[in-house]
């Protein structure tokens, strides 16, 4: 389930898809628009959010490492566990 601070980041980039693709969505008159710019800008537009997340992790994961948690600890608060090797 999307947190209400998620919902709001989705409504926003809908914004921002439809904002950077505003003269694709009729290109040439047509009845339809073209769903292949905005559905490019929309790919471009996650990647971006992606590295962001990434990034905003990884410095909580620093901080945590900073401050004496152990991998297990912090692993556990991503819910990641820690696998076998054989």
């Amino acid at each position: 389930m999307r947190s209400a601070r998620a919902d709001v980041l989705v409504h926003r980039t809908y914004g921002k898809v439809d904002r950077r693709c505003d003269t694709a969505h009729r290109p040439g008159g047509q009845e339809q628009p073209d769903w292949l710019a905005p559905l490019a800008v929309a790919t471009q537009l996650a990647g971006e959010v992606q590295a962001l997340a990434d990034n905003l992790v990884e410095d909580y994961v620093e901080h945590c490492r900073m401050h004496g948690f152990s991998w297990t600890d912090i692993g556990a608060a991503l819910g990641v566990t820690r696998q076998a090797v054989p």
